[in-house]
């Protein structure tokens, strides 16, 4: 993945291999920057939007005791739920199922 670098300061721009992007502008040392995720180089810039793409994981903070799943099946009807341990997590799929879970559960994203 090509991750663009762009100073809001001094207008320097500049392309990075995943991970290689600097902390601060390598021109005038700025800190008020933005990064992209380009699909190819920066000749044909594409923005990939990776926050609502399927990443399925059971969820820990969801999670329950045994003597917790009947109220939170109640809770989260749609949820698959899958044993670990003496606890029971849910299955998230994406992160839209993720805001309505919490949601659900009175949580709020910080």
């Amino acid at each position: 993945m090509i991750i663009e670098f762009n100073c809001k300061m001094c207008g320097f721009t500049q392309e990075y291999d995943d991970g290689g992007e600097p902390l601060l502008c390598p021109e005038c040392k700025g800190k008020w920057y933005s990064l992209g995720f380009l699909k190819e180089s920066r000749r044909k810039t594409e923005f990939v939007n990776l926050g609502y793409k399927d990443t399925p994981r059971y969820s820990m903070t969801l999670g329950v005791l045994d003597e917790g799943l009947e109220a939170a099946k109640k809770a989260h009807p749609q949820a698959e739920w899958k044993k670990f341990g003496n606890s029971w997590r849910p299955l998230i799929k994406n992160r839209t199922d993720k805001k309505r879970m919490m949601q659900q559960a009175k949580m709020v994203e910080y």
